[in-house]
């Protein structure tokens, strides 16, 4: 064991010495994956190699947060500021769900009755189940605010630090020496302390002090204190995937059932994270945003598909001189495929 941990560490110090090559390493396979033939078995083979690829590259991404962390808190940030210790461990478990997904659905799948699904409707259920657990364990620590760390982060934002600091913390006996941050940080002034710590009816000096002791520090990041009406919409967002696919299961893919009833949760969630309580910070905005982008993935899910979207498509007048073009004809073709190809299976186009 010792000596598995010795080649563990020493990994883990390569890793963080050759950031932009790994990065780069795992960029190949996957576009080597991404042009390899996706035809009958060799697309589950081929999602698998992905989701094993991922796995790594999460772990990879785990090496350099913590080694993110460290220097966070042996320094003073300005932005991004790091979040409370639960939220990374929570995160890459979601992260790690969401890399393993969609190859369980395809294996499901292909063992499920074509009409009924029963296998692949059941995997999906318990999976999108974990994650809805997970995120209320979340929601749970992080008091009802709005959920805005749950994935890791982009790996550019991890691997921003000198590659002799980044190794400072792995070697034993060495005096960790912080490093003045270069950009256009701010010192907090007594005044702003005392901005920070009024009372108002978002955040007060006890929201502020139950976020700064989880770091062990005073630079943390503080979400906007939620009303209740806000924790309402934070559930609805949670528990809105595996809603929706109980409906499936119990109405079928095609009913409007299930997506009349999705659309009514998201509205209903967004409504109420966003209309009774403006008062919110960048990166919750930032998150609002994404889960708005996200509702156009109803254009492409059944019954809307058949119904609607696809009949507009057809229909849409176009100039002759573009429809009787042979490679407009290859080109609307290979795109109607693809699309195709997506919404065969429900975690392309789940947004959950």
């Amino acid at each position: 064991m010792e000596k598995l941990s010795q080649v563990k560490k020493e990994y883990e110090r390569w890793v963080l010495s050759n950031g932009e090559s790994v990065a780069r390493i795992e960029g190949f396979l996957r576009m080597v994956l991404f042009f390899l033939p996706r035809l009958n078995n060799a697309e589950e083979k081929t999602e698998a190699a992905y989701s094993a690829i991922s796995l790594l590259s999460l772990y990879h991404d785990t090496i350099f947060l913590k080694e993110k962390r460290k220097k966070q808190l042996r320094e003073k940030p300005a932005d991004p500021l790091p979040p409370a210790w639960w939220t990374d461990r929570l995160s890459v478990m979601l992260t790690g769900i969401s890399y393993v997904q969609l190859f369980t659905e395809m294996i499901a799948y292909r063992g499920s009755n074509k009409k009924s699904n029963t296998n692949r409707n059941t995997v999906v259920f318990f999976v999108e189940l974990l994650k809805a657990i997970i995120k209320l364990v979340l929601l749970y620590k992080a008091k009802g605010s709005i959920l805005v760390h749950q994935t890791v982060p982009p790996r550019n934002t991890l691997i921003d630090t000198p590659e002799l600091d980044l190794l400072s913390s792995l070697d034993q006996g060495l005096p960790l020496q912080p490093k003045k941050l270069q950009g256009n940080f701010k010192r907090k002034t007594l005044f702003d302390k005392k901005l920070e710590n009024q009372k108002t009816p978002y955040k007060s000096a006890e929201w502020n002090y139950s976020w700064k002791k989880q770091v062990e520090g005073e630079y943390v990041y503080i979400p906007t204190k939620p009303q209740t009406i806000r924790i309402l919409g934070e559930l609805l967002h949670i528990l809105r995937p595996l809603i929706y696919v109980m409906f499936i299961i119990r109405y079928g893919m095609f009913s409007w059932k299930p997506w009349f009833f999705s659309l009514l949760i998201d509205f209903l969630s967004l409504r109420f994270t966003t209309k009774y309580q403006v008062n919110m910070n960048k990166v919750e905005k930032e998150e609002i945003n994404r889960r708005k982008l996200l509702l156009f993935y109803y254009l492409v899910r059944s019954p809307f598909w058949e119904n609607v979207t696809l009949k507009f498509i057809k229909e849409f007048p176009l100039p002759g001189f573009l429809t009787n073009r042979q490679w407009f004809k290859s080109l609307t073709s290979s795109l109607g495929e693809l699309v195709k190809s997506y919404r065969q299976y429900y975690f392309y186009i789940s947004a959950s």
